[in-house]
């Protein structure tokens, strides 16, 4: 299920204050010679309705205020969220929603 472009908005202004403790943050088109690439909201999959299939954040050693943040807004946004560690030592771990 794709995001629609007020979850998509909404899903950023979480990622952002996660991440940048702010409502605003640098985002990138997904890159598959980058697919870890942290420092950034990365969107996936864009929708013909400013929608997206997927909107994450790489996160470099996550903190449990951050994983504990997004749990209690995740529901805010309409769709299914995830957390995934992505390097075998656990240095990067990526949430977002699909």
């Amino acid at each position: 299920m794709a995001l629609s472009k007020q979850n998509v908005a909404k899903a950023k202004q979480i990622l952002a204050q996660i991440g940048w403790g702010e409502d605003t943050a640098p985002w990138s088109l997904y890159d598959e010679k980058d697919p870890l690439k942290p420092g950034c909201v990365i969107m996936l999959g864009p929708k013909a309705d400013g929608g997206w299939e997927n909107v994450f954040m790489n996160v470099r050693h996550i903190t449990k205020d951050q994983l504990a943040l997004f749990n209690s807004r995740k529901k805010e946004v309409s769709n299914s969220s995830f957390i995934d560690d992505e390097t075998a030592d656990d240095t990067i771990t990526r949430i977002g929603w699909f």
